[in-house]
């Protein structure tokens, strides 16, 4: 009597096995970076909800460190510029020169309205050890930009975003 109960429980439990949402991989050999800290965006189409993880190709140019280095990736709401929804940094272990697949856990995971646009912001502190891939416009549900946030028109960065289907 006059007590209150609660109960712990996850929403989106743990473990649950991500499902490959939005995909470009556009096969270019093509690569940019910024000079200096500014970021990199590609635009997406969310066709499920929660956002649970994103992935990011890149190409690892020599002199990587040895200890990986840490970037920081955001999702924005609409555009460059529209409000961060999500953001935290992501340590990208040493590779040697060549292809790698940056990992971004979204957690917890991010509950988004499917069909509208999202935003991924790559913004690194030294761009001068990764490069973004980028290829044509084979990616419908989004566009690539530039350093500062500049469309590039025809043009789509290489990604992947994931989610779980709840039971």
């Amino acid at each position: 009597p006059g007590g209150s109960a609660s109960r712990n429980f996850t929403l989106f439990p743990s473990g649950t096995g991500d499902t490959l949402d939005q995909v470009n991989e556009s096969g270019s050999g093509t690569t940019n970076s910024c000079p200096g800290p500014q970021s990199l965006y590609q635009s997406f189409t969310p066709g499920l909800s929660p956002l649970t993880r994103v992935e990011v190709r890149a190409r690892a140019d020599g002199g990587f460190p040895v200890e990986g280095t840490t970037s920081t990736f955001s999702i924005r709401a609409g555009s460059p510029a529209g409000p961060i929804l999500f953001s935290a940094p992501v340590l990208v272990n040493a590779v040697s020169t060549g292809d790698v697949w940056i990992e971004v856990p979204i957690a917890p995971a991010l509950v988004v309205d499917t069909g509208t646009t999202l935003v991924i912001e790559w913004a690194e502190s030294d761009q001068s050890q990764l490069s973004w891939y980028v290829g044509g416009d084979d990616y419908a549900g989004g566009v690539a930009f530039a350093c500062g946030g500049a469309e590039l028109p025809g043009a789509d960065r290489d990604f992947r975003t994931y989610s779980f289907v709840i039971p």
